[in-house]
């Protein structure tokens, strides 16, 4: 009976269906026994060719990502990603007319050189690195009643870059050498979500997708930023210390990019999307009035 209750308890912390177990070693076998892996609307994506959408302007509302709050975080290998626990922070995201999102949980994904790791990829660029930020729809009772509905979570993407280090990293992957085994786990202390994420939180990209782990529910509305953030080598190192399912190194951890397939990209910069929608329209009638004033300059 305490097994039974243990898995279940797993399962609806980690978002799980079904029992069979899953690896990254071919991830296009998924759909064999999780069917939605081989859906319309899967995740990651190469991001390309985005429309600028004036409605994404300013179109996130955080609130508590600038307090952690006084319960521990726990730091978690899953065997397939390492994962913060951080609901405790209480912080949330408004989406606009999406509706209001709590924050669950933060994950990684990595590769075993700087030349890949991320899920999504931006015009084909591929990063070592990426983070996501999994949150649910408020108008649910948890994540795990969430997950399956169409409209149930969102999560934000980070791409993650190698510079400087990180001294948000530190706070939980100094902590990386009590969770190397599959399944452990270690209590840490707190801190503000705010400081994971990039500097410019207004230039992002938009699209509607699925988990990108089994079951692969299609029911995220995922926001990309442009900006990255920057660890270091030797705190990416880190994450490579820690063991999957199987007891092998835990590294490429990611999920190659998804068929489109028709869905819309839209994204928000300041710079580049300021003029209109399209971002030519705008241009062409700044040149035709610079003609007309050049003409009218001439005449007179």
């Amino acid at each position: 009976m305490h097994l039974i209750i243990g898995v279940l308890i797993f399962c609806l912390a980690n978002v799980c269906e079904g029992s069979k177990a899953w690896d990254y070693s071919d991830t296009s076998k998924w759909k064999n026994d999780y069917p939605k892996c081989g859906g319309s609307k899967q995740s990651p994506i190469n991001i390309v060719n985005p429309k600028c959408d004036k409605s994404l302007n300013n179109s996130i509302t955080f609130t508590k990502y600038e307090s952690a709050g006084s319960s521990k975080f726990k730091l978690t290998n899953n065997g397939h990603s390492l994962q913060l626990s951080t609901s405790s922070t209480g912080a949330s995201i408004k989406l606009g007319s999406l509706g209001t999102f709590k924050l669950e949980q933060v994950h990684f994904h990595w590769g075993n050189s700087k030349s890949q790791g991320s899920e999504h990829e931006l015009k084909g660029k591929t990063f070592p690195a990426e983070m996501h930020m999994v949150h649910y729809d408020s108008k649910y009772a948890s994540l795990a009643i969430a997950a399956p509905k169409f409209d149930g979570l969102a999560v934000l993407g980070v791409f993650i870059a190698v510079g400087n280090n990180n001294p948000t990293f530190d706070k939980f992957l100094n902590f990386a050498t009590n969770v190397t085994q599959n399944g452990s786990s270690v209590d840490i202390a707190p801190f503000k979500m705010e400081d994971l994420l990039p500097e410019n939180k207004n230039s992002l990209y938009r699209y509607r997708g699925s988990l990108t782990t089994p079951p692969c529910y299609e029911s995220i509305a995922w926001t990309v930023f442009d900006q990255k953030i920057q660890i270091s080598e030797a705190q990416l190192a880190k994450f490579r210390t820690l063991k999957d399912s199987h007891g092998k190194t835990l590294q490429n951890n990611f999920r190659p990019p998804q068929a489109l397939n028709g869905r819309k990209i839209t994204y928000w910069n300041n710079t580049k999307c300021s003029v209109d929608d399209s971002g030519v329209a705008a241009l062409g009638g700044s040149v035709f009035t610079a003609l007309v004033s050049l003409l009218l300059f001439a005449v007179l």
